[in-house]
């Protein structure tokens, strides 16, 4: 199993984070920010292909067929659990390619696209994005346990250029966030830890 454990607080640019105390007309307004954000990285799943060969080392074949891309890694799951005293949101993606996460504070929820989607319940939002990968609905998904101390409700929309993009809802500004990458059987995971350490 291959775990990597990410964690940092990338004070150069909280700027980026845009969290602060003030009022906002958007769904839902930050009232911190969360320790450990912003972060972003690459998940590779599976055996990522191999970028077609250039212009000049291809020959010239009558009537082979056009070069498509490889089909793109599908985000297959998003599960919330209590682990450890703390909320963990797990996104499982499957396929072969490399998915780009970031993660940061925001003050308001922003689809990507110009959706408009019904307000993230919380008193903070962290907005998780997944670039490069698919997802199976077509509408918005709610994931809520009651189970959880921080996480009110995970709102994940659908993909879109294929992007991927889900806002957290927090009761509270969230303690420290760290993000594990885990492997599963054909897939990674990649999973967001939050709450107070």
């Amino acid at each position: 199993m291959t775990r990597m454990k990410l964690v940092g607080c990338l004070a150069a640019v909280a700027v980026l984070s845009a969290c602060g105390s003030e009022t906002s007309t958007g769904p839902a307004v930050s009232s911190g920010c969360c320790v450990g954000l912003p972060q972003s990285g690459t998940l590779v799943v599976g055996t990522p292909a191999a970028p077609p060969a250039t212009m000049e080392a291809v020959p010239v074949v009558p009537n082979a067929p056009a070069y498509s891309s490889p089909p793109l890694p599908v985000l297959t799951a998003v599960d919330l659990a209590a682990a450890g005293g703390r909320d963990e949101i797990t996104f499982t993606v499957q396929g072969d390619g490399a998915v780009g996460w970031s993660l940061r504070a925001v003050s308001e929820v922003i689809p990507y696209g110009g959706a408009t989607i019904a307000p993230v319940a919380g008193e903070s939002i962290v907005q998780v994005d997944l670039s490069g990968v698919t997802g199976p609905g077509e509408q918005p998904q709610q994931h809520v346990d009651p189970d959880l101390g921080s996480v009110v409700e995970v709102v994940e929309l659908p993909a879109l250029d294929s992007i991927v993009q889900s806002f957290i809802g927090l009761r509270a500004d969230a303690g420290a966030v760290e993000v594990d990458e885990r492997a599963v059987d054909g897939g990674m995971q990649l999973v967001v830890s939050i709450g107070d350490r």
